[in-house]
């Protein structure tokens, strides 16, 4: 699984977008102006501030993507076990799944949006279960962390969190591709 790395204030935005809250437009603006200011920098003179803002805002959609992921794959256990007492995880929750919908039949149109909102939750159910019944299954939780956003602050911080996110396979899926074990078959 890859792994989850967002800034602290693109992470923040984001989820405040999620949870449609009134100041997250404010909070989505001072967190894409030092990002504007940082590439801007890194940019030739030419044209530098319009290109520096569009690529900061498309940073931004792409953290409230990664986000709306999360909640809705790889933590929607967490997620289920908040949303009766939460209602900034509801209206998340509820943001989340419009814009995987959203996204899905915009790069397949032709496929009807109840089905797709099906699809889509079936597959996020299983996807989630699998990756935290495996680690509880075999007392390990590193696949786990993996879905842990990471500070993008430093490329060693990063390669750490990618390097503790590499899964290794355990004995019985070794032996079944060894073909020493039917196990899954």
């Amino acid at each position: 699984m890859a792994p989850a790395i967002l800034s602290l204030g693109m992470g923040l935005s984001a989820a405040a977008l999620l949870a449609r809250h009134r100041w997250a437009l404010p909070l989505a603006a001072f967190s894409v102006t030092p990002t504007t200011r940082s590439l801007r920098q890194s940019l030739p003179p030419v044209a530098q501030g319009r290109i520096a803002a569009g690529l900061a805002v498309r940073g931004l959609g792409w953290a409230v993507r990664q986000e709306a992921r999360l909640l809705l794959r790889h933590w929607w256990p967490l997620t289920a076990l908040a949303l009766p007492f939460s209602r900034s995880v509801r209206r998340a929750a509820a943001t989340a799944v419009l814009l995987d919908v959203a996204l899905f039949l915009r790069e397949r149109p032709g496929v009807d949006p109840a089905t797709a909102l099906v699809a889509r939750r079936l597959d996020d159910l299983a996807f989630g279960a699998g990756l935290w019944w495996g680690p509880s299954a075999d007392a390990t939780y590193g696949a786990s962390r993996c879905g842990v956003p990471a500070a993008a602050r430093g490329g060693h911080q990063v390669a750490e969190h990618i390097q503790r996110c590499r899964m290794r396979p355990t004995p019985d899926v070794v032996a079944f591709l060894a073909g020493r074990s039917r196990a899954f078959v």
